[in-house]
């Protein structure tokens, strides 16, 4: 069973992916990553123990699904009709589909990094207020540089339902040999992935990033690349249990798995906007 945080909390850093003008306000980190400049690393997130039983879940569920017809249609017809190509050796499990009990396992591992992004990232929970855009900009009179605390809980979000997924999304990707995501953005406010197994346990994989400053003509908002791309500016292949952070904006690939297995955690979101919603089905 998954434990609650440390009374230490988790470290973090931050990997720059573009220059800006410097600024040690924390409020100008959370706009860097909205805008795709930076991807951050939250280390320890998870024990070597919590991630090898989320692991074993995921391995389970990705072989189960494999085996079943049904399952196998349904998650190739999902793919298909998604902005990036099926993979031959790529399998997404829906974290909904687990048994309740491991599903929550899951879901007490995104109330963990929502706390602590609402206690050590305010100007990262800040992106989820209502005025403020997809470049961590506010669309009212309100003033994002000033030194007054997000309004936002992340935490409260989380609890109350106040968060919406990418399709399919939170969800564990299991990489195999060929297995990869094409370059891509994820139109959402924040994600989160979480490497379950080991960077020891396969070659190639990681994360690709392309920084802000060099992705004219790359793909827009949750569209896969048309054509092949220059080699990301940076790879991250982070420890077992370490959550990568970044903005909707950064074009990013799961780079292929050349042999062996990685397995991920990953959960790509925004606020709810309950009358948007409503306007919608008008």
């Amino acid at each position: 069973m998954l434990c609650a945080l440390s009374a230490l909390a988790p470290a973090w850093s931050e990997v720059k992916l573009a220059s800006r003008p410097g600024s040690s306000s924390s409020l100008e980190l959370g706009r860097n990553l909205a805008r795709g400049n930076c991807v951050l690393q939250v280390s320890d997130v998870a024990s070597p123990e919590e991630c090898a039983e989320l692991l074993k879940y995921g391995l389970r569920a990705a072989e189960k699904q494999q085996a079943s017809t049904w399952a196998r249609t349904a998650s190739f017809l999902a793919e298909f009709t998604s902005n990036n190509p099926r993979s031959e050796g790529r399998v997404r499990v829906p974290i909904r589909s687990l048994h309740p009990r491991q599903a929550q396992q899951f879901d007490n591992l995104m109330a963990r990094v929502c706390s602590f992004v609402d206690n050590e990232l305010p100007s990262v929970a800040k992106l989820f207020e209502r005025d403020v855009d997809m470049d961590g900009d506010v669309t009212s009179n309100t003033c994002m540089l000033c030194d007054e605390p997000s309004t936002v809980s992340l935490s409260a979000l989380h609890a109350s339902g106040g968060l919406t997924y990418s399709t399919r999304e939170p969800a564990i990707n299991v990489y195999r040999p060929k297995g990869e995501f094409l370059a891509h953005t994820d139109r959402q406010t924040l994600t989160v992935l979480i490497p379950l197994s080991s960077p020891e346990s396969y070659e190639g994989g990681g994360t690709g990033f392309w920084s802000s400053a060099s992705d004219k003509g790359l793909p827009q908002y949750g569209q896969p690349a048309s054509a092949p791309l220059s080699a990301p500016g940076v790879v991250l292949r982070p420890p077992q249990g370490t959550a990568l952070l970044y903005g909707g904006r950064i074009t990013h690939a799961g780079m292929p798995v050349e042999t062996g297995c990685r397995v991920i955690f990953l959960a790509s979101f925004s606020a709810r906007r309950l009358d948007l919603e409503v306007l919608d089905t008008v």
